[in-house]
């Protein structure tokens, strides 16, 4: 007789394919982290942040402009000076061509440039947590689908046993039906029990390759993508709900996101309060102008040359706009600030709740291990009583089922508890640091 069920670890290897490539959880998150989309749109955003953390975008460089120009006429004169003198002439033609270079640099405007850089760089820092956030979100995904390949790979072995204990019945039944020993009918509904778990083994290969595609998506990978998973899902931790809470408010990305809003949103206070200094600009100008005429005083006139200075520019009223935008600021202010409170207690709340069910489920899953032991010693007493002839097919059955629920509550029950573990992980931020790694 074969063995009735496998071994109470959570195996994840994957041998029905020998095409397929070996892959184990942490390639797939490295795969994940290269090439999910969703990911890259936040890289690209960073990029952005960064090019943005300059000195010259934060107003401390000067401008510089270069100009250049022409203007051509052409004129009918009709001049009489006071000397009695006339000048007439049709189509007289005059030109004035010109260049410059400019240049205005501010060199005080109230620290306004100091808070517009740091601004800048608190931008980049918030685009990077963004990152770090999604990127905890895609890992948890990661890992939770692929614990989900594991989960649906374990129970297509748990069928595959099911259904060989149903074709040694079916065997068993029909030389019992051959020798005279047993019922035709004993030996008919065998063959539909084996019937039926051949058609449960289906279905759960139809879920264990949907798991697979659902992962190869997230790998951004073709749907149909071969390969075998290596890993199996590790034993569960414990976790000490003290320290829980407080790496949860130091660590969790939300949190860490809404602080660098309200820093940000601080900076934007005094940049708009250093409106209220005098601007002082340094200018300078060289220039370069040439004038010829065919009529008028003069035939000809160029200059060139250079010419500075300083202008101080006082605000005095403008409509008591930086008073409004002031407010305005101080207000987001607030907003970040609430927002922060009401993110502490939804995060408090989840660890609670999400800590309190890992608890529970640990619980579940250490009776069903003591379940599933009793369930596979009940199935293998009632195997060895019905080849003696010493019970009926029902209950035989029976025992068959209970085996095969008890197991497959257990796998459930692991992987449940293990969902939660990883969310407790990633709420207190440190998802990314462990790489997935759960154990």
């Amino acid at each position: 007789m074969c063995v009735l069920f496998g071994s109470l670890q959570l195996m994840a290897q994957d041998t029905t394919n020998t095409q397929a490539v070996d892959l184990s959880l942490s390639q797939a998150i490295e795969i994940a982290l290269e090439s999910n989309y969703g990911l890259k749109v936040f890289d690209n955003n960073i990029k952005i942040a960064e090019n943005n953390v300059t000195l010259g975008n934060a107003g401390f460089l000067p401008d510089l402009n270069g100009n250049a120009g022409g203007n051509w006429q052409i004129e009918n004169v009709d001049q009489v000076f006071l000397d009695g003198r006339q000048n007439s002439r049709a189509g007289a033609r005059s030109n004035v061509l010109g260049a410059s270079a400019d240049l205005v640099w501010t060199v005080f405007d109230g620290l306004g440039m100091f808070r517009r850089y740091e601004q800048f760089a608190e931008i980049r820092s918030q685009k990077n947590l963004l990152w770090r956030q999604e990127a905890e979100f895609l890992i948890a995904d990661v890992v939770l689908n692929y614990y989900q390949v594991v989960l649906e790979s374990r129970k297509v072995e748990v069928l595959h046993n099911t259904l060989n204990f149903s074709k040694d019945r079916l065997k068993l039944a029909r030389d019992r039906y051959e020798l005279g020993k047993g019922s035709k009918l004993e030996f008919l509904q065998a063959q539909v029990d084996y019937n039926q778990d051949s058609s449960a083994l289906m279905v759960q290969q139809n879920a264990l390759l949907q798991s697979k595609i659902n992962l190869n998506t997230l790998l951004a990978r073709p749907p149909r993508d071969l390969f075998a998973i290596t890993d199996s899902i590790p034993s569960l931790k414990q976790f000490d709900l003290v320290e829980l809470r407080d790496l949860t408010l130091y660590n969790n990305s939300t949190l860490e996101i809404l602080r660098k809003g309200e820093n940000i949103s601080l900076l934007e206070i005094q940049r708009i309060q250093a409106e209220r200094w005098p601007r002082i600009n340094v200018e300078a100008a060289y220039s370069y102008q040439k004038f010829e005429s065919q009529a008028g005083f003069l035939s000809s006139n160029r200059t060139d040359g250079l010419n500075y200075g300083l202008r101080a520019t006082v605000p005095i009223f403008n409509g008591s706009n930086i008073n409004r935008r002031v407010q305005n600021a101080r207000i987001q202010q607030k907003n970040t600030q609430l927002q922060i409170k009401q993110e502490m207690l939804n995060v408090n709340a989840d660890l609670e709740s999400n800590y309190t069910s890992y608890e529970r489920a640990l619980a579940v899953v250490q009776l069903e291990r003591k379940n599933l032991s009793v369930a596979h010693e009940n199935a293998e007493i009632a195997f060895e009583r019905y080849r003696l002839g010493k019970s009926n097919p029902v209950e035989l059955r029976q025992a068959q089922i209970n085996a095969q629920n008890a197991e497959t509550r257990l796998l459930d029950a692991v992987f449940a508890a293990k969902s939660l573990e990883i969310e407790l992980i990633r709420l207190s931020g440190q998802l990314l640091q462990r790489g997935g790694e759960t154990n």
